[in-house]
Formats: structure tokens, sequence, C-alpha cells
């Protein structure tokens, strides 16, 4: 009876390490799957960071550029606009001097 209460006894206590050995693995393991989708929501929030960043460099590209085509267009018609003055106050400045040859 001593020798069969002390192998229950015994018994008991590998079930119970076991149990407590079984335990730890699956706090490991739920552990493991938190830390995983922490750090795979860390990856994925970077992700978009990165993408939202060059994005936003490729639209302020993008509005560079409409304004430089938009400066380039003022000036060429402001230069045109110049030079038909230029030549439009030659032409007058060349009938003056022929009005002023015939009086």
């Amino acid at each position: 009876s001593k020798l069969a209460s002390i192998e229950v006894e015994c018994l008991r206590r590998v079930r119970d390490h076991f149990m407590a050995t079984r335990i730890q693995s699956v706090a490991r393991r739920r552990s493991a799957i938190a830390e995983r989708r922490r750090l795979w929501a860390i990856y994925i929030r970077n992700l978009r960071n990165q993408a939202a960043t060059k994005i936003q460099s490729m639209w302020r590209c993008h509005v560079c550029k409409i304004k430089a085509q938009m400066l380039a267009e003022e000036r060429r018609r402001r230069l045109e606009a110049e030079a038909r003055a230029k030549e439009a106050s030659l032409k007058n400045d060349s009938a003056v001097v022929i009005q002023k040859h015939c009086r």
C-alpha cells in the first residue's frame, strides 16, 4: 500500500509536470503569435508610410513640373508680345520718319 501510494504520487507529479510544461508551451506559442502580429503590424505601417511618402514626392514633382511649364509658357507669351510690340514700334518709327521726309 505504501509502495502503491508512492507510485501514484510519482505518476501525479509526472502528470502535473507534463501539464505545466504543456501550459507553458501553449503560453509561449500564444505570446510568439502575438509578437509576430505586432511585428507584422509595424512592418505594414512602415510600408504604408513609405508608400505615402513616395506618392507625396511624386505628386510634388508633378505639381512642380506643371508650374514650370506654366511659367515657361507665360514667359514665351510675354517675349512674343514684346517682340510684336518692338516690331510695331519699328514700323511706326519708320512711318514717322517717312512722313517727316515727305513734309
